[in-house]
């Protein structure tokens, strides 16, 4: 990766919030549906498009989380109706993950962003202007799109667990697990 001008990653961490915090929603946000949503899922939601399909495990590398997890909670999404699964049609092994019209609405419902707000906003600027704007802005998502989580997975190998997937206390020994009166028997 290129090293960056300081100056440009400020820009960055001073702007966003700037904009996020200018176009936040006002209101409570509710789903249409009466059903609820988990913020997690809400997340999914935000990373998926109605036409550009990403697969499970580019999902999972992305929002930082194992293939399984990743599986557990789009097969929720699909059975509520908010996400398409479908056979890739060059690799049938693969599985292209969409949004449906069903999940559109929600994460519409679920955005932290007023769209009056942003509207408001890009109504302020010139056409050129806003046509710059909104070019920065699709290289950022796509920058973050194609971004290789790094933040979990960069510290190293993960901390052992337990078998009831609790992470282990490190510098601590276990005790070797009792045998069972059945293996004893052979």
């Amino acid at each position: 990766m290129p090293s960056l001008p300081a100056s440009a990653i400020q820009k960055v961490v001073d702007l966003v919030p700037r904009i996020l915090y200018a176009c936040r929603r006002l209101d409570a946000r509710t789903l249409s549906t009466g059903r609820s949503l988990s913020p997690q899922q809400a997340l999914i939601l935000d990373q998926l498009d109605t036409d550009v399909p990403t697969s499970l495990q580019a999902l999972a590398a992305q929002m930082s989380v194992t293939a399984p997890t990743m599986s557990v909670a789009i097969g929720r999404l699909v059975r509520e109706g908010y996400v398409r699964r479908d056979r890739d049609e060059i690799d049938g092994r693969r599985l292209d993950l969409t949004l449906s019209p069903a999940g559109v609405r929600v994460r519409k419902s679920t955005s932290s962003l007023d769209p009056k707000r942003v509207a408001a906003l890009l109504g302020r600027l010139s056409a050129s202007d806003r046509t710059i704007a909104l070019r920065g802005l699709a290289a950022l998502a796509d920058a973050a799109r194609s971004a290789a989580p790094t933040a979990s997975r960069a510290s190293g190998p993960a901390a052992p667990r337990t078998r009831n997937g609790a992470r282990r206390k490190t510098g601590r020994t276990t005790r070797p697990r009792a045998r069972s009166r059945r293996a004893g028997r052979r």
